[in-house]
């Protein structure tokens, strides 16, 4: 079963839609996965062995020669060429007309109650039953006990933080460095046994490394946020993130 996976979107989202491996995984046995993805989300997908080939957006149509998949799903992607690849089978965007909706939430912030999980399993024909993200990651360190990682790109928001969260030990706060590597950025993440944080990527890669996350949520979500019973949504209200 040759199955091509496409989503040249941002790494947040690609880091979420890698999911759907697990779901595929399940129901094609013999399945040969292959992504086509934004260049800075290469890193990602590189070290699943698993998959069996993983390709930039602008390589995969460099070197694309009207190959026929069995399958071809499209996560994200909605141009012209897209209705080029070739394949038995199509679902997504592009080549569903009931997918609308989960454009919408997605890129026009029109609310749907779904998570995420659930809207990239639709968008390939399959019902999310708890799977979660398949990024292979190798930690470098080892959790520090109690350690709570900081990491929130609205500095107004520490005095929520201070206020609302209780956290009594300030010697175990700890301010994440900023990476722009995604594999150091899991490196420093995974240091920490507990995490508090408004970014929506530093909340994916938090609950992928089984960390307890209290997400500030400052400004609302078209879709839901799963965190796998391991965590705590807080609604900032404008007077801290505006403070």
């Amino acid at each position: 079963m040759n199955v091509l996976i496409i989503h040249p979107g941002k790494v947040t989202e690609s880091f979420a839609a890698s999911a759907v491996n697990k779901g595929i995984m399940k129901q094609y046995l013999d399945a040969k996965i292959s992504w086509v993805v934004d260049h800075e989300a290469l890193p990602l997908f590189a070290p699943n062995e698993k998959l069996h080939k993983v390709y930039s957006y602008g390589e995969f149509w460099r070197d694309y020669k009207s190959e026929i998949y069995d399958l071809a799903i499209n996560l994200g992607d909605l141009s012209s060429q897209i209705l080029t690849v070739q394949a038995n089978e199509k679902c997504g965007f592009g080549f569903d007309k009931t997918t609308k909706k989960y454009y919408n939430c997605l890129y026009r912030d029109i609310p749907l109650n779904m998570n995420l999980f659930q809207i990239y399993f639709r968008l390939a024909n399959m019902s999310w039953r708890g799977e979660g993200y398949d990024i292979h990651y190798y930690p470098r360190f080892k959790s520090k006990k109690n350690r709570v990682g900081i990491a929130i790109a609205n500095a107004n928001l520490r005095n929520f933080i201070g206020e609302q969260l209780n956290l009594e030990d300030s010697s175990k706060l700890w301010i994440i460095p900023y990476k722009k590597n995604v594999f150091k950025k899991m490196d420093e993440i995974n240091r920490c046994k507990s995490i508090v944080t408004d970014d929506l990527f530093t909340l994916h890669i938090a609950v992928a490394l089984k960390k307890f996350v209290c997400f500030l949520r400052v400004m609302p979500l078209a879709f839901n946020i799963e965190m796998f019973g391991n965590g705590k949504i807080y609604d900032v209200p404008t007077m801290y993130a505006r403070s």
